[in-house]
């Protein structure tokens, strides 16, 4: 981690300006191509819960404004952050579960695995994994909606890490297609950044080697 020197900072009256506004956050829903990934996920018996997340992961930390985050006065960037994602219970509700993220893909699904059970097993909602420092992304599926627009629960408008929610996966020709969200603090981040995000996103769903 590391402090951004704000008196020469490029976004530093952006930063100021949406700070201060009542809901800083900008979101955009999207489809994402991910045939590729579904039939290698399919042929190798991977976790393809797994591989979208690896992937929408390891494209975060490819935007270096994606893993600004705000610490009181401070802007920080996070060289590493975990993952927190959000997780159907048996009984209908949802637990919370966070992991660290591995480059090498089967490591990380291998800590997914063990922390995702782990947390399914737990008797609250898993809300501790939230902490302060925001130094995560948060993650939810709604595998029942083909959504196309989105909003998550504001439960905090000075939130500064993004969220991204997996929409359920559909067929168009011979396409596996996949609503997908993503919001982000303005302050930290703008449409430009985000429209990169997708791009690395979309170009990693291709790209079936790990």
């Amino acid at each position: 981690m590391k402090i951004i020197n704000q008196d020469n900072w490029k976004r530093k009256e952006y930063f100021d300006f949406f700070k201060g506004t009542t809901n800083p956050r900008i979101g955009v829903t999207v489809e994402m191509d991910i045939t590729n990934g579904y039939q290698f996920c399919k042929d190798h018996k991977k976790s393809l819960h797994h591989f979208y997340h690896y992937n929408a992961h390891k494209a975060m930390h490819s935007v270096e404004e994606l893993t600004y985050r705000i610490k009181g006065e401070d802007v920080v960037v996070y060289d590493e952050l975990d993952i927190v994602t959000v997780l159907l219970h048996e009984n209908k509700t949802f637990k919370l579960a966070r992991c660290e993220f591995s480059e090498e893909f089967e490591t990380f699904s291998n800590n997914a695995n063990k922390q995702f059970d782990k947390a399914l097993k737990q008797k609250t909602m898993g809300m501790e994994v939230l902490t302060p420092n925001h130094d995560y992304v948060l993650y939810s599926t709604v595998p029942k909606l083909k959504f196309i627009g989105l909003r998550f629960s504001l439960f905090d408008p000075q939130v500064t890490f993004p969220k991204v929610a997996f929409g359920k996966f559909y067929k168009d020709g011979n396409k596996v297609l996949m609503p997908f969200h993503i919001e982000v603090h303005h302050g930290l981040a703008d449409g430009y950044h985000v429209g990169v995000y997708l791009e690395n996103y979309q170009k990693m769903l291709d790209q079936t080697t790990f």
